[in-house]
């Protein structure tokens, strides 16, 4: 796991805070938003490598990392762009135990993110879980 990112960086969610876009409604549909992606994406890397599919990689990954970028899951997204890498380049696929990772990641960036939510007045139990 690649240390040097952070889990979470909250500067993409600071900023829309700074300007008054981060309501509680739209925290709710970005985070669930964020939530449903990573995992549509994730099972499509998840079967493209066992099915040995680069073509389905390359696409979920790429799918993955701008998602994860967007909501501020750095670390998910510098994983997403190596899988990226792997399914455009058509090279050897990443063993199917790292797509685990994966889904550490975006579930640790979710929980980090909802803990943001709630030191800015968002509830957390009027967030969704991953």
């Amino acid at each position: 796991m690649n240390g040097t990112h952070p889990v979470f960086d909250q500067e993409r969610l600071d900023e829309l805070h700074a300007i008054g876009a981060m309501t509680p409604e739209f925290f709710v549909l970005l985070s669930e938003s964020f939530a449903r992606a990573s995992q549509d994406s994730i099972a499509t890397i998840e079967r493209a490598c066992r099915a040995v599919d680069h073509h389905a990689l390359h696409h979920a990954a790429h799918a993955l990392k701008g998602s994860a970028a967007t909501f501020g899951a750095t670390r998910l997204a510098v994983r997403a762009a190596e899988f990226e890498v792997c399914g455009r380049s058509a090279s050897v696929l990443p063993p199917i135990e790292t797509v685990a990772e994966l889904r550490v990641l975006a579930d640790a960036a979710h929980a980090l993110a909802r803990e943001w939510a709630s030191r800015i007045g968002i509830r957390a139990d009027a967030t969704s879980a991953p």
